[in-house]
């Protein structure tokens, strides 16, 4: 780390690394050339949860530097559900509640549990693993089957469920794990004298209008059952609730498609050189606005 500078922390999965695109062309490379005087360390790694980038938040502010700014990605595609997967690929830890309901406890791999009040022993990730993400690449590539001309044979993502103006039981479960660890990365952060932000990053079926309708189609789901920002709005009232700092992408990636611009790589479905320039863009004008960064 350059010692002159202030640092920004920001972590994350895959939307954070954006393997899929050149490292001068991430969005946190990107943001720091806008930002003189900062250093931006991206600590995305693919495939992780919520609940693992907790854990590697932690591990950062305990026993490194604290940053001038932490940035805590959400992915709205699959993050809801990997907070609570023991096993995607590997095993990782999970969060629940505790039996009365009140707290929300980490469950760690060999079935170990976690204080989250006290530091967790947790390894520190490479911040870009290429071989898995050459790996998750391939997967990916073939659920999105070729999105362009798109599919036929599309299956029910979980969009859908989380977009459900009806929701079930599961889904709310899944809502309220999600802000219940909205929560602990506050209480953290605010333990350490850090400021943080959350960022919502939608995934290509939310932004792309045209794709969510083919979809529809494609399934048969009535209008009016589901509504693509749903998810987010679950976030959002609840960051304003608990006076969380939050930014939320889908307008402005949702307004890049009505416009004719792909945001989105088409083919394993992160985001693209422009969507990493629009990300950046929309990332420097809300810490302009909340007066985060100085010069």
């Amino acid at each position: 780390m350059d010692s002159s500078k202030k640092r920004i922390f920001v972590i994350g999965d895959s939307f954070t690394s954006n393997i899929a695109v050149g490292l001068e062309s991430v969005f946190t490379e990107k943001l720091e050339n806008r930002l003189l005087g900062y250093e931006v360390r991206n600590f995305g790694v693919n495939g992780y949860s919520p609940v693992q980038e907790f854990l590697l938040l932690e591990t950062l502010l305990r026993r490194h530097e604290r940053p001038d700014l932490a940035i805590v990605m959400l992915y709205m595609r699959n993050d809801f559900d990997e907070n609570m997967a023991k096993y995607w690929f590997y095993p990782r830890p999970v969060a629940r509640f505790s039996e009365d309901g009140e707290n929300l406890e980490i469950v760690m791999l060999g079935g170990g549990e976690s204080d989250l009040n006290s530091p967790n022993e947790f390894p520190e990730p490479p911040t870009r693993s290429h071989l898995y993400s050459l790996f998750i690449n391939v997967y990916r590539s073939f659920e999105a089957r070729a999105l362009d001309g798109y599919s036929s044979s599309i299956h029910t993502p979980p969009e859908f469920y989380l977009a459900a103006t009806d929701p079930s039981a599961e889904t709310l479960r899944k809502i309220d794990v999600m802000r219940a660890l909205m929560v602990e990365f506050q209480n953290l952060c605010d333990s350490m004298d850090v400021p943080l932000v959350f960022v919502l990053a939608p995934s290509i079926l939310q932004a792309d209008s045209e794709y969510w309708q083919h979809v529809f189609d494609a399934k048969g789901i009535g209008k009016g059952s589901h509504d693509r920002n749903l998810p987010n709005q679950y976030l959002i009232d609840h960051a304003f609730e608990n006076g969380m700092l939050l930014l939320d992408l889908l307008p402005a990636l949702s307004a890049e498609y009505d416009a004719g611009r792909d945001t989105y790589n088409r083919i394993e479905s992160h985001w693209n050189t422009w969507g990493n320039e629009v990300v950046a863009d929309e990332i420097f004008r809300f810490l302009e606005k909340e007066r985060l960064i100085e010069y």
